[in-house]
């Protein structure tokens, strides 16, 4: 099984608008298991589009820089999502 872990944006519009992002994904290979880095009170949104997998808590606001979060994911999940 493929894995995807999307950063997703901060927004809620924005995060809406994702979704088709997601659908895409999935049309183009069904068996791909999505999983969204993006803040935690996003989590209900993401839990209502059955395209996700599983949400991913952001650790650090918009004022952090991406590369810094990536690589704190990256280090603590990286059991999580076999990489």
């Amino acid at each position: 099984m493929n894995k995807v872990l999307v950063v997703g944006p901060s927004w809620i519009g924005d995060m809406v608008m994702a979704q088709s992002l997601f659908i895409t994904i999935k049309s183009l290979n069904p068996d791909v298991q999505i999983d969204v880095l993006a803040p935690a009170w996003t989590f209900p949104l993401l839990a209502r589009m059955p395209e996700v997998n599983q949400s991913v808590a952001m650790p650090l606001g918009h004022s952090h820089c991406l590369t810094e979060i990536m690589l704190d994911c990256v280090l603590s999940e990286i059991t999580a999502f076999n990489l």
